[in-house]
This record gives C-alpha cells, sequence and structure tokens, in this order.
C-alpha cells in the first residue's frame, strides 16, 4: 500500500489517515502498544512513566462502570503523541487555529475509537468525572513521579494513593488488562503492510 502524506503507520502495520481515521484501521493493540511506550510529561518524570499507566490509573479513580471512559480518555494520543499542556496553550496563543484543528483530529480518533470498541461516547456528566479524575491523577502523578517542588496550581488536590512507574512491558500488560475487564479483548497482530 502507498501511504498518504496525512497517513502514518501502525505498529500492527495499518495505514490510518490523521483527518478521517476510519473504524477498521484502529486496532487495541496498536493502541495499548503505543501508549504503552509513550512517556508522560516528555520524559522529564523522575522514573520512567507512560500513557498507559496514567490512563488505568485515571480510570481506578472513576466508578467500575465507566473505567472504560477513563482508559480510553488519551487513546487517541497513539495517533498524535502526548503533547504536553503547556505546549499545546504556547501553540494556541502562537496560532489561534492549532487548537481548532488539533480538536478535530483529536475528536476523529476518538469517534472512530469508541465505534472500534462497540461502546457510546460519554455522556457530559460522564466527561466531567474523567475530567475530574485525570486531574486528580495529575496533582498525584506531580507529587509521586515528577517529585516536583514548583506549584503547579491543579484545581484539585492529589489523591492519597501512591504511584509506582512500572516498565513499558508491564504497563502494556497493566492496560491490557484492564481494557479486557471493560470487553475490550486484543486481538492478533495484524498483517504489516507490504
Amino acid at each position: 500500500m502507498q501511504a498518504t502524506l496525512t497517513q502514518f503507520e501502525t505498529y500492527g502495520g495499518a495505514l490510518v489517515d490523521l483527518i478521517e481515521p476510519r473504524v477498521e484501521d484502529i486496532s487495541f493493540d496498536d493502541i495499548a502498544i503505543s501508549l504503552s511506550r509513550i512517556a508522560r510529561f516528555n520524559g522529564h518524570s523522575r522514573a520512567p512513566y507512560t500513557v498507559a499507566q496514567h490512563s488505568c490509573i485515571v480510570a481506578n479513580f472513576l466508578p467500575e462502570e465507566h473505567r472504560v471512559h477513563g482508559l480510553l480518555h488519551d487513546a487517541p494520543e497513539y495517533a498524535t503523541g502526548d503533547l504536553t499542556s503547556p505546549l499545546k496553550l504556547a501553540l494556541s496563543l502562537i496560532c489561534p487555529e492549532f487548537r481548532a484543528a488539533f480538536k478535530r483530529i483529536e475528536g476523529a480518533f476518538r469517534v472512530a475509537i469508541y465505534q472500534a470498541a462497540g461502546i457510546a461516547l460519554p455522556t457530559p456528566e460522564v466527561e466531567a468525572m474523567v475530567r475530574r479524575a485525570d486531574l486528580i491523577a495529575l496533582a498525584t502523578e506531580q507529587r509521586e513521579i515528577m517529585l516536583s517542588p514548583n506549584a503547579w496550581n491543579l484545581p484539585l488536590p492529589a489523591s492519597p494513593r501512591r504511584i509506582i512507574p512500572v516498565d513499558q512491558k508491564a504497563a502494556f500488560l497493566m492496560y491490557a488488562d484492564a481494557l479486557a475487564d471493560c470487553g475490550i479483548l486484543l486481538g492478533a497482530p495484524r498483517a504489516r503492510a507490504a
């Protein structure tokens, strides 16, 4: 297959269009592998810490019936990478159109991922719960992972829970098991594109 300029190749060999991702190109194997390899905080944490582990922590701050939304809240990052909040803000200040363009790409992946999972997008109420859990996780990560003396001015306090960073393989297994607990099973890897 010949890739177009807006496609990227996944670990499993799929060519996925960043502007119009197709449901049939979404692979939870690719998502789990990618998120378990993407470092949170641009790799500036005191110990290796992945988006996959972060997603599991967010999910664990949610009621069981909404944990899948915690697991999937950063799933589009398998395509976009984990842009830090300060970088997104800086890009939006330099180029006001950036935010809308990025949200469009992220939103298209979110819809395709949820369709591939066979579940409905979260309601605004559930989205608010996930956002709250994400902020609690962030405050906890600041204390546990960043060991930061800096004031981040976060709107919610950290959880008393401890976070022990795991390596990429353990993060992959943790994320895959959490997806399976929510009914999303990883399958056999797709044949790589020729």
